[in-house]
């Protein structure tokens, strides 16, 4: 099949206990929308094997899986969003979550299909420091710390002219 768009990034970080929603949109043309659409998740821990997950084939289907129970259907009735979630992430979650979505349009002579795959690398912290790598503190500091260096200079370029002239 050929490819279609389906790109909108997912978030890739969750904090251990939350809910985690994995993106995966799959834009279609407005002609496109008689397609019977096909969804399937997977799962593959660090240097494991895919496992399926989840399905979607005219019914939400969890698969037998550790995620069994966890998994909550997040996509839109007209299957261009067709995300899921993971609820109460624990650290064993860490991995990458692979979407992949076949359209099969019934045409009258043919039935073309397409499909698209959205990978997720997902990590999931012990708790939440979620900005890029950077606590919140520490990156509010150093802005502070630019402005307050600019205010300096500022101050210092006011008051220091009269002080050089009456020397």
């Amino acid at each position: 099949g050929k490819h279609i768009f389906s790109m909108v990034p997912s978030e890739t970080e969750a904090v251990q206990g939350s809910r985690m929603k994995l993106m995966c949109i799959s834009c279609m043309k407005r002609e496109e929308v008689l397609a019977n659409t096909i969804v399937k998740w997977f799962y593959k821990p660090e240097g494991g094997q895919d496992v399926a997950i989840y399905e979607f084939n005219n019914e939400k289907r969890e698969l037998e899986s550790p995620f069994q129970g966890r998994l909550e259907w997040n996509g839109s009735a007209d299957m261009q969003d067709v995300s899921i979630s993971v609820l109460n992430i624990s650290m064993n979650d860490s991995g990458i979550y692979t979407c992949n979505v076949t359209r099969e349009f019934l045409f009258e002579t043919h039935r073309p299909i397409f499909t698209s795959s959205t990978l997720i690398h997902l990590t999931v912290l012990k708790e939440g420091k979620i900005i890029q790598g950077v606590s919140p503190f520490s990156r509010k500091k150093g802005v502070m710390g630019v402005q307050y260096a600019f205010l300096y200079f500022f101050i210092y370029s006011i008051y220091m002219p009269p002080l050089l002239l009456s020397i």
